[in-house]
């Protein structure tokens, strides 16, 4: 909501319609809401990595391959070449296995 009034107000003041870009960026704050530890695969008799364990392996595998963690390099990057900042916020993205089952399966 608070996007959409901020995209409003911005396109209100411009004489010109704006382009806009709207970036979503892994900052490394997925988690489950109850995570599982590690476990053991009946089928193959290895260790199963525990969520937070998968979770960190994850942030460190996008650090690896150049993915950017820090969203302020891309809104600073955008400022630096006459862009505006015009709202922000986290994406608190809660994914209910009652409504969505088939991701948990």
């Amino acid at each position: 909501d608070q996007l959409v009034l901020s995209l409003g107000r911005f396109a209100h003041k411009s004489s010109h319609p704006p382009l806009v870009y709207l970036p979503i960026t892994f900052a490394g704050g997925t988690r489950f809401s109850s995570t599982q530890p590690f476990a053991e695969n009946e089928k193959s008799n290895q260790l199963v990595p525990s969520d937070t364990t998968a979770f960190q392996m994850y942030a460190r595998s996008l650090i690896t391959h150049g993915h950017n963690l820090d969203p302020s390099r891309i809104v600073n990057a955008i400022c630096n070449f006459g862009g505006s900042l015009i709202a922000k916020g986290s994406s608190d993205w809660i994914i209910d296995p009652k409504s969505n089952q088939y991701l948990w399966e």
